[in-house]
């Protein structure tokens, strides 16, 4: 729902993309039926929002809701800066990484914080490879199902969920969460850590060793790639660096290189010059939430753009190819979306997810616990993985 009186000109001039953008936040233009109203941006510094007072709910007691007057996000650059923001008070509330989290929870008391955690969440990390590199030899590793199946095999999940996660973390088979009602783990084909099935998988794939121990192609071509994440974000660059250890036992050359994550999400969206990359996406219990990313001519189908559909770059037609299962996949998001038969609605989803594991589009890693600190002041209800900490921020407020 727009505010009339301000974007119905826009709409009807066709410039609402230009007008409704970030600079109408410091125009006092933003309006809508939250609870707060943006008045406030400094870019890489903070975002302020106000008490709205027409907000439409009301506490039990009859009293106007929201209870605070002002809400400020900071932006702070890296995880290391976020964490110390919350150590001298900058902040109130900590979306804690795994970490972090002992050194945190061991200064609870001492600080008065409220930590807690919960189960696993929404969002998915994971290794993807460009398809359509310009790099025939590379196109040609990146689409054959058995090197990924091979990546898959030599993804130390355990190490990664051990050395970065302090042991709060889960792997990821699927691109659906276990909090989904959809999800079905009997569909999933999993990879345990296992170098020997690695290996396997890259000699069905045509793969072989030279005498030094390196892998190459048929053609002779040593397998050597950029691996690349979001520098800053530790736990990303430790799988990165876990990756590229094991691949390495497999003959594989991978040189990892973190690059800022603007940089880093615009190689991968808008050009071809990329390889691998380790990130991740959000989530939510409905999977078809995720109909940009799984769609053919989807806007984030980055692994294999399609050319009608690639954002800011051009995809050849002559070497783009897009095999059977996903295109089924593309079905399934086409249809799925016309279907109110919810156990058709979760045979569909079981088949994406069957495919999805099989195929290996996107390799899944490891996903961090629900983890969480706040001022004991502040009066937070029930932060759990599905709203976080601020599902009921229209209800917080001081204590004190």
């Amino acid at each position: 729902i727009w505010p009339k009186h301000i974007a119905e000109q826009w709409v009807k001039d066709g410039t609402f993309r230009e007008k409704w953008t970030v600079e109408a936040i410091n125009n006092k233009e933003l309006v809508g039926l939250g609870p707060f109203i943006p008045v406030e941006y400094v870019p890489d510094q903070y975002i302020r929002a106000v008490r709205n007072p027409y907000y439409w709910k009301k506490d039990a007691e009859g009293n106007q809701l929201p209870y605070l007057d002002e809400f400020v996000f900071k932006i702070l650059p890296d995880q290391n800066a976020i964490k110390l923001a919350f150590e001298n008070g900058e902040i109130d509330i900590y979306g804690v990484t795994a970490k972090f989290y002992p050194e945190i929870k061991a200064k609870a008391k001492e600080k008065n914080w409220i930590v807690g955690t919960g189960g696993p969440t929404f969002g998915t990390t994971f290794i993807t490879f460009n398809w359509n590199h310009a790099d025939p030899a590379k196109r040609s590793w990146f689409r054959n199902e058995y090197f990924r199946k091979a990546v898959a095999y030599a993804m130390d999940k355990e190490a990664m969920i051990d050395t970065l996660l302090a042991g709060l973390g889960v792997a990821q088979w699927g691109p659906v969460s276990v909090l989904s009602p959809f999800y079905n783990e009997d569909a999933l084909r999993k990879y345990p850590y296992d170098l020997d099935y690695a290996r396997m998988m890259l000699e069905l794939g045509g793969f072989s060793w030279d005498k030094d121990g390196n892998l190459i192609d048929a053609d002779g071509n040593k397998v050597e790639f950029i691996l690349s994440t979001n520098a800053g974000n530790t736990v990303r660059e430790g799988m990165c660096n876990i990756i590229r250890e094991a691949l390495g036992k497999l003959g594989m050359k991978v040189t990892f290189v973190p690059l800022d994550f603007n940089l880093l999400v615009n190689k991968m969206l808008n050009t071809t010059d990329w390889e691998a990359i380790v990130i991740g996406l959000t989530g939510s219990d409905e999977p078809q939430g995720g109909r940009n990313v799984w769609s053919q001519k989807g806007t984030l189908h980055f692994w294999n753009y399609h050319p009608d559909a690639a954002p800011g770059k051009q995809i050849d037609p002559e070497i783009y190819e897009a095999p059977d299962w996903e295109l089924e996949i593309d079905r399934i998001f086409a249809e799925n979306i016309k279907i109110l038969d919810q156990k058709k609605v979760y045979e569909m989803f079981s088949r994406f997810q069957e495919l999805a594991s099989e195929h290996l589009p996107l390799i899944y890693t490891v996903q961090q616990l629900y983890l969480y600190a706040h001022k004991a002041d502040l009066n937070i209800t029930d932060p759990n993985a599905f709203g976080g900490m601020l599902w009921t921020l229209p209800w917080i407020y001081w204590k004190k």
